[in-house]
């Protein structure tokens, strides 16, 4: 919220789109989301799913298209959009994306099943909204989402998939070629923050340019799979892109806060402030349609009777502790 009110303050004193330039301005904001989704995917391990991965897999799924699809009709009937420009707007809301939901975690520290859930699906999901919105957009712009009789539909799905195996693809290929040449000690440590830096701006725009927002996917693929190699280890590379990741969302803020004008804010209305409230029951709505398991609890029994420590079965719901009152087990 500071960085908010200080790019807010800023663009009162100086335009960034006038300094900087637009297209530049909008091409750094696209590689750092990119860098940040990189290193989101370098903190996302397999095995924090294997309780929840179909949860994940139905948030990013039917959860994503049901936030599309409810806050398309908030944005007609309450606000008053046009359905392709609601399309389009809509398809952008379904994106909730790592720059906030990772430092989000950080400040809560939600418990492993929660934190996790949460993670995975702010990683995975922004990529794939990404294109969707990009898809949308397309699709808009070239009346293609008239007639679902004409096929456009299916199309714009077809897209979709191609545009993620077209990521996938290339951003596995290349981790696997990384690891590959760090097993073989093609190059020395202290180059390799730099080295994996540039490789994320160049594998970022080549996916890019071969498919619209295909560098997300890729990226983020590429974090993922190094994430969970077993042969070589990342940690410097990780630790230097959490620094970085940190100044990149400062920056982000800032500079996107600066772009917002007063106006703007003021040509609101209670209809904005409505749909922002009805956003929030959509979300839950959204949440609803992929339900967590069943949370198991921790065997409970004197803590005395073995040294203090705490019992528990493989799907715990968060670490066990002691409970000193009732001198139980208790979840943390």
């Amino acid at each position: 919220m500071l960085l908010l009110i200080c790019g807010f303050a800023i663009g009162r004193v100086a335009n960034p789109d006038e300094i900087i330039g637009t297209e530049l301005l909008l091409a750094f904001v696209s590689l750092s989301v990119g860098i940040i989704l990189f290193e989101g995917g370098l903190t996302l391990q397999f095995r924090e799913v294997r309780e929840t991965g179909a949860v994940v897999l139905r948030l990013i799924t039917v959860g994503l298209l049901t936030t599309w699809l409810l806050s398309a009709l908030l944005l007609h009937f309450l606000v008053g959009l046009a359905w392709p420009i609601a399309a389009v707007a809509a398809a952008l809301l379904t994106v909730s994306g790592p720059t906030v939901i990772v430092p989000l975690l950080r400040h809560v520290r939600p418990t492993r099943r929660i934190g996790s859930l949460a993670k995975w699906e702010g990683i995975v999901n922004d990529p794939i909204g990404a294109v969707l919105a990009a898809l949308v957009f397309e699709g808009v712009l070239h009346g293609g989402f008239v007639s679902m009789s004409e096929g456009s539909g299916w199309a714009a799905l077809l897209q979709l998939l191609v545009t993620l195996l077209v990521g996938g693809a290339i951003g596995g290929a290349v981790a696997l070629l990384v690891v590959q040449g760090l097993r073989r000690y093609w190059m020395p440590d202290y180059l390799q923050n730099a080295a994996f830096l540039s490789l994320v701006v160049a594998v970022f725009t080549v996916t890019n340019h071969l498919r619209h927002e295909g560098g997300l996917v890729a990226v983020t693929v590429l974090g993922l799979v190094l994430a969970n190699q077993q042969q070589v280890t990342l940690k410097h590379v990780l630790e230097f892109k959490e620094n970085l990741r940190v100044l990149l969302i400062s920056v982000l803020f800032v500079l996107l806060a600066s772009r917002v004008q007063l106006a703007d804010l003021l040509s609101v209305g209670w209809k904005g402030l409505a749909f922002v409230m009805a956003l929030i029951l959509v979300a839950v709505v959204s949440i609803g349609m992929a339900p967590m398991p069943a949370e198991p609890a921790c065997y409970e029994f004197n803590c005395a009777d073995d040294n203090r420590a705490c019992r528990t079965d493989e799907g715990c719901f968060g670490p066990c502790a002691c409970d000193i009152e009732t001198n139980t087990c208790r979840p943390r």
